[in-house]
């Protein structure tokens, strides 16, 4: 299908919670006139109905439906998008659910893309012949992230450290961000490294993943030699954390002549350094959407002029088969972590145990994304779990 660029869009969009609403947003400021979001928001009704109220008061032509559920949405529309913002959890069934019903060309579900390497399968059959499914990873998108890329070739990587730490919740664009309770560390925040990963590297396999608590338990590093195809193994090292005191976002690559590029993009487009050299961002970002901004215009095929990056080339960027991989590495360090935290879950500092049955059973009890689990609640879990070993 071929759009022209002031052809109007219709977009279904399935999800509630506080990413619901920037999507919701920045739609709105790039969908033409006449362009409709239908916006099935569940138990984020409340919420959505007056998002959709503001932006239909700024955006002109825009039209935005809020209601419950998707059945709620009319069968009958042409839907070009489908977007799947819902819980991690609820990913496959509702990405099934977008397809069954509007059958549009393109289903963008957020990640990750399935709780498990073992039910990515499912859900890549969701969708019937001519519907894509993308995976949005939008930071792969990012200029900084093109910056870097073009700087490391990856015949000369011999390193590589990330660090993507989180406070547990943070004020974002007057709302509040809170990290992902419902899914495990490694399938949320280690699947962005992965996605950073594979820009600087692509196609690589990992090997010999290993994972350690430091700060007390605070934060995690992790390590694994990346074997890339046609090219020598890099050593990697990452940290995350979910209790950090500030936001911290981070590469550092070590070529084979010792030359260092580090970027720091913990306030974007962030700053870079190639050696004692400072690397401007400032200029390709004001130049080049935003990652989301990208990512969307990407699905819609509404490029933004002089953006050199095609629709095509972002989608094949994003495609499911690719970001697949992000399942198997997110898996190799969930193993990893799962087996340190049980050797912290006997530390005889009390602290530590908290954190590693936070660890082990949050994402399993967590009630919300947005709320961890009562630490009563998590040694009631544990208790549980030894009577009926």
């Amino acid at each position: 299908m071929e759009w022209k660029e002031s052809a109007t869009r219709c977009v279904v969009l399935r999800g509630g919670g506080r990413w619901s609403g920037v999507l919701a947003h920045v739609l709105a400021g790039l969908l033409p006139a006449g362009s409709q979001i239908h916006w099935a928001a569940g138990q984020g009704y409340d919420t959505a109905q007056e998002t959709s109220a503001l932006l239909m008061k700024r955006t002109n032509g825009l039209m935005i439906e809020v209601q419950p559920r998707l059945h709620d949405i009319s069968a009958d529309l042409a839907v070009d998008l489908g977007i799947v913002a819902s819980a991690s959890p609820a990913h496959l069934a509702d990405t099934q659910a977008v397809v069954a019903r509007f059958a549009p060309p393109r289903v963008l579900v957020e990640k990750p893309l399935a709780p498990s390497p073992d039910e990515a399968p499912a859900l890549q059959a969701a969708p019937p012949s001519g519907t894509a499914l993308i995976v949005n990873y939008e930071f792969r998108l990012a200029s900084y992230i093109d910056q870097i890329v073009d700087l490391a070739p990856r015949a000369h990587i011999a390193e590589i450290s990330v660090r993507w730490c989180d406070p547990a919740s943070e004020d974002r664009g007057h709302s509040q961000k809170s990290v992902n309770w419902s899914t495990h560390i490694a399938y949320d925040q280690g699947s962005h490294v992965w996605s950073l990963l594979d820009r600087i590297l692509p196609d690589h396999v990992v090997k010999a993943p290993w994972a350690k608590f430091t700060q007390t338990g605070q934060r995690l590093q992790c390590g694994a030699q990346l074997c890339p195809r046609g090219t020598d193994q890099v050593a990697l090292q990452f940290d995350l954390s979910r209790r950090a005191t500030t936001r911290e976002r981070a590469i550092e690559i070590t070529l084979k002549d010792a030359t260092q590029i580090c970027l720091d993009f913990s306030t974007e487009p962030g700053q870079l350094r190639q050696g004692s050299q400072v690397i401007d961002t400032q200029d390709l970002w004001a130049k080049r959407p935003r990652p989301l901004g990208r990512s969307l215009r990407a699905m819609l095929d509404l490029p933004a002029k002089d953006d050199a990056l095609e629709p095509a080339q972002a989608r094949a960027l994003l495609a499911a088969p690719r970001c697949q991989t992000a399942l198997v590495f997110a898996e190799a360090f969930k193993q990893a972590i799962d087996a340190q935290a049980e050797i912290l879950l006997r530390s005889p500092n009390p602290d530590e145990q908290a954190i590693a049955r936070q660890e082990l059973f949050a994402h399993q009890l967590a009630a919300s994304s947005f709320e961890p689990p009562d630490p009563d609640a998590l040694t009631a879990f544990q208790r549980d779990l030894k009577a009926h070993q």
